[in-house]
């Protein structure tokens, strides 16, 4: 007896079918990876702009990635989601593990154990962009550009962070300041009169300082407004040259560029956590401060 020639082809077809599919597949992941690695930040260009100054800002779940091989590297933490760490607002990132299929991309979610899951709706060399149930809107990366030197010649930061409180509660947060120069010195107080100060290594303030390395302060707005009325932090960062300050931008929510969100984030974490200290720092530098706490507090608290 024969086979008859439509089992045959069953036979020898489906396999190479499955074969065919199994390859294409494989090739859109591999296409797929390959187009992933590098770094990626949120695309702010299109945001919304208020009086044609200031901009609404877009809540998100971090501050941009970068894909290294089999590891991305998180810029800042997966914790800033419907008011979630409040207190801090965004706290540095880790090295984790993802995975990248067809059409999405799995993130290992080191401090909650879990995937972070997002829908890839695009995905070319220059533009990724990705759906998260948890916002329920598209966010668009875009690739990040190194400034020249000369386009960053600040010398020092102070950072003011101040609580907005929703009917009294601030959950026993605290308005905090942070003050760092290229030469190591820096500055650090809260409401509960914690205070650090003294000198970081030349190579830690370096890389700090380096964090900075895409943010073009030509490009940025005065302030990134976050929306809601719930308890949140909001950031007021000042650049600062020969002792005057050449840029202030406030951030509320996190909701302002990564570009900025990469060189703040990670600088508050460094000195937050320094084991307290309290070395002779230059009065100078204390008075700049206080200036830039009252400056906040008055740009905050009092009327328009």
């Amino acid at each position: 007896m024969f086979a008859k020639p439509v089992t045959i082809l069953k036979t020898v077809c489906i396999p190479i079918l499955l074969f065919l599919t199994l390859s294409c597949n494989l090739d859109i992941e591999t296409s797929a990876s390959q187009k992933i690695q590098g770094s990626w930040v949120f695309d702010h260009a299109p945001l919304p702009r208020i009086h044609g100054k200031n901009s609404i800002g877009l809540s998100r779940d971090n501050c941009g990635f970068r894909f290294e091989g089999e590891v991305c590297h998180l810029n800042c933490s997966f914790d800033n989601i419907r008011g979630a760490n409040i207190c801090e607002g965004m706290t540095s990132g880790f090295d984790t593990k993802f995975v990248l299929l067809k059409d999405s991309l799995k993130i290992w979610n080191v401090k909650k154990q879990n995937w972070n899951a997002y829908l890839i709706k695009k995905l070319t060399k220059d533009s990724l962009i990705l759906f998260y149930d948890e916002l329920n809107y598209d966010i668009k990366y875009v690739r990040p550009q190194v400034l020249p030197a000369e386009k960053n010649e600040y010398d020092a930061l102070a950072i003011t962070k101040v609580i907005f409180c929703e009917l009294g509660d601030c959950n026993g947060c605290n308005d905090e300041v942070f003050y760092l120069d290229r030469k190591g010195t820096f500055y650090y107080s809260n409401l509960e009169k914690n205070r650090q100060s003294g000198k970081l290594a030349s190579t830690t303030a370096d890389s700090l300082f380096a964090n900075f390395r895409y943010l073009n302060l030509d490009k940025v707005v005065p302030e990134y407004i976050g929306g809601g009325s719930r308890t949140s932090s909001s950031y007021a960062i000042s650049f600062i040259k020969n002792g005057s300050v050449v840029k202030r931008i406030i951030d509320n929510q996190n909701v302002g560029p990564d570009e900025l969100l990469i060189g703040y984030v990670p600088l508050v974490d460094k000195l937050r956590k320094i084991n307290q200290r309290k070395e002779r720092i230059d009065a100078k530098i204390i008075e700049l401060v206080d200036n830039e706490i009252k400056w906040f507090y008055k740009e905050t608290f009092e009327p328009k």
